[in-house]
């Protein structure tokens, strides 16, 4: 996904704080806050997946058994428009997210 419009960074996540205080970012940066956001209430840790969905490059989050997507809430297991390319553990979601420049800033802050 391209953050270049966005961001100074060819490719930045912002943390969860960034996501919810400035209520924008791209896929990567909801799935994130969406990841923590469940672990924080419900003690599930999730993983980040990328690939494709409608051809184009997205993120969604797989948690408890299932593909879900954050933006639309949309429980996508079975939808074949979406294309796995790979995942990331939640624990290393959460360090590159939070260990970049703007972010450890805010976090610490």
């Amino acid at each position: 996904v391209d953050d270049a419009i966005h961001y100074p960074a060819d490719e930045y996540w912002q943390s969860p704080a960034q996501t919810y205080v400035w209520r924008s970012g791209d896929c990567e940066d909801y799935c994130i806050l969406a990841m923590y956001l469940v672990y924080r209430d419900v003690g599930i840790k999730g993983r980040l997946c990328t690939g494709y969905a409608w051809g184009l490059s997205h993120a969604w989050v797989y948690v408890d058994g299932h593909y879900w997507e954050p933006q639309t809430a949309w429980i996508i297991d079975d939808n074949p428009n979406y294309s796995f390319s790979y995942s990331i553990n939640y624990d290393e979601v959460i360090k590159r997210s939070t260990t970049t420049h703007k972010a450890v800033e805010m976090e610490q802050g």
